[in-house]
């Protein structure tokens, strides 16, 4: 009966606590605690994903200086499951911070007047951000990727706009960067939602099941080719399903709380 009462009776506290709209320092409070525990983390895995693909992409064009090599090496297996492995470790140390968070931050948090409606709200913010950083960070490399090529195979620099259409050519950068084909939009917004929602959750309130799911989802369809619109909606489908589990189970959980 005593641990029953114990979250109702911090879910209490907190909305007694709660303060007006205007106030923003117990959601920047919040976001300052989950930066304290993954961002180092994160940047970590990001500067491996970067020098993983940089290492691949030199050696690589540095012995047949080509467009097919150059088409080869950024729309084959390896940049993209890079890239892939590092989302799916980004979501792991986001997970892994929820967990961290709980067990040495708890006074903390009960000290920080939000609901567990607005924790898991801000949470979610959070981690997109996150996600949707390593996205930037790719996009980022497949233009000075293209940039390197252009560099050994042209005497003349090229413009910006001339790097885009050559990077415009991969199908990989076309899922990153889908420019018109706005169901990629959407199919890439609500991948980082569904993961986002789920990480919320930490380890111990995880559901396994919907992550597996979501990681075979994206690792094979993700890279899909231009204007494939049946796989794009079923994907999209299937991570509207994945945020609609992880709203309801929060919602559960608050429920329970009260």
């Amino acid at each position: 009966m005593a641990a029953t009462e114990k979250p109702r009776t911090e879910e209490k506290c907190r909305e007694a606590r709660q303060v007006g709209p205007g106030n923003y320092r117990p959601a920047l409070s919040l976001i300052g605690l989950l930066a304290k525990y993954s961002f180092s983390k994160i940047l970590a895995a990001a500067a491996i994903m970067a020098a993983a693909e940089g290492t691949l992409f030199f050696f690589g064009l540095q012995n047949h200086p080509d467009r097919s090599t150059f088409q080869f090496l950024i729309d084959g297996k390896q940049i993209p499951a890079i890239f892939l492995a590092a989302l799916g470790a980004v979501y792991f140390i986001l997970t892994w911070t929820e967990g961290r968070l709980e067990d040495q931050s708890h006074n903390t948090l009960l000290r920080i007047p939000l609901s567990q409606k607005q924790f898991f709200f801000l949470k979610t913010i959070w981690n997109f951000f996150c996600l949707a950083l390593l996205f930037a960070l790719q996009i980022w490399l497949m233009f000075a990727m293209t940039e390197v090529f252009v560099q050994k195979t042209s005497a003349e620099s090229a413009s910006l706009w001339q790097l885009f259409l050559a990077a415009s050519c991969s199908e990989f950068f076309h899922c990153l960067l889908p420019m018109a084909d706005i169901l990629k939009w959407v199919r890439n917004f609500l991948l980082l939602m569904a993961l986002g929602t789920e990480a919320s959750f930490g380890i111990r309130q995880k559901n396994y099941v919907l992550f597996a799911l979501l990681l075979s989802i994206t690792t094979l369809c993700f890279n899909s080719p231009i204007n494939a619109t049946l796989t794009d909606t079923a994907c999209c489908a299937l991570y509207a399903a994945g945020i609609g589990i992880s709203i309801r189970k929060a919602g559960a959980l608050t429920a329970d709380n009260l």
